[in-house]
């Protein structure tokens, strides 16, 4: 975890439940964790609970079904605190009624808070972030014109990533890696 001292993470959802477990943990091993979340006091709450560990918690009141706060959030943890190097999208919400019981407004707001918010904070998160280019003859072959900017990953580094997936136990599932070069 050393190499993720001092980055900063985004957590969705941060106010409650599994968002804010994650939230103590990576501020307990030195993160800088904006929490985005409804409830701003229980953001504030868990502020002041981390105010003594390694890392930093920053609160921003965010309703994840509304993209004009998701783009306010994103602009100043950009400005406040710096770029983003990990996002968790944890926020969602459910409703325990069946499909004929439901309302279309209820629908909306599950879509809005589990989908599209999802991934409004993805698109956010890795804006101007290096898409993971590989150096392999592949790139030759497409007429890949890789900027500067976008270093090339070693094919080494992807068979790295998939020895670390395979060494998880068999209780955890990686559904998704997404690696790219720093």
């Amino acid at each position: 975890m050393e190499r993720w001292l001092g980055k900063v993470a985004v957590v969705t959802g941060a106010s409650d439940g599994i968002g804010a477990e994650i939230s103590k943990k990576l501020v307990n091993v030195g993160l800088h964790v904006v929490g985005l979340a409804r409830n701003e006091e229980k953001l504030e709450k868990l502020c002041g609970e981390l105010k003594s560990e390694s890392g930093r918690f920053y609160p921003f009141k965010t309703d994840m079904t509304k993209e004009e706060d998701i783009l306010k959030a994103f602009q100043w943890i950009e400005a406040n605190v710096g770029p983003v190097h990990v996002l968790v999208n944890n926020a969602g919400i459910s409703q325990n009624k069946h499909l004929f019981e439901g309302s279309t407004e209820m629908w909306k707001n599950v879509l809005d808070t589990n989908v599209i918010g999802l991934c409004v904070a993805t698109r956010e998160a890795v804006k101007s972030i290096s898409p993971g280019f590989v150096d392999t003859e592949i790139g030759s072959y497409c007429n890949m014109n890789v900027p500067i900017e976008f270093a090339k990953l070693k094919v080494e580094d992807v068979a790295d990533a998939a020895l670390y997936v395979l060494g998880t136990p068999g209780h955890v599932q990686v559904y998704h890696n997404t690696i790219h070069k720093d």
